[in-house]
């Protein structure tokens, strides 16, 4: 019977984070991932293929933040670099709709934070170790070429929500 419990329980996440990224990827089609694009451009000097294979990676990171950062949460996730800059870049174009967003499709703001605050957020002190948890669980729901050929880490991660005492 616990086992028939766990794999429904992994069936309703897998559904949750999928349905959560199909939402994002509809929400980023057209003006917005246009936009997103151009500034990638500009700043990194990123094609067009690139920047849509990062921007799609982007959205599978937020499904997956949407999911795994809550209170209970064992480790934080640590985004790769490009998926780092595209978070950036869709928070400074315009950080109204970025929150709104993070609340329509979330429930809640996805905090973007620095090494050293994730590091004090975290539940571990290894960017290393959440890293590897986070490309397991883009393997997971994504497939093993989610993430593309060696992905860097980025020094940064998502704030974990703590509970109130």
């Amino acid at each position: 019977m616990k086992a028939i419990q766990e794999k429904t329980k992994k069936e309703l996440t897998t559904t949750a984070v999928k349905k959560r990224y199909q939402a994002l990827y509809t929400e980023f089609q057209g003006a917005r991932r246009t936009d997103l694009t151009e500034s990638l451009r500009g700043h990194y000097g990123w094609g067009t293929s690139r920047s849509n294979e990062a921007i799609t990676q982007y959205l599978m990171f937020l499904s997956l933040a949407a999911h795994y950062t809550g209170p209970k949460t064992p480790l934080g996730l640590v985004p790769t670099a490009d998926v780092d800059r595209v978070w950036e870049m869709d928070i400074l174009n315009n950080t109204a709709r970025y929150l709104q967003l993070c609340q329509q499709l979330c429930g809640r703001v996805i905090h973007h934070v620095g090494a050293t605050e994730f590091n004090r957020s975290s539940n571990t002190k290894s960017d290393e170790v959440s890293f590897a948890w986070t490309s397991d669980l883009f393997s997971q729901y994504f497939g093993d070429r989610a993430l593309g050929k060696a992905p860097r880490a980025a020094a940064c991660g998502v704030l974990i929500e703590k509970t109130s005492p």
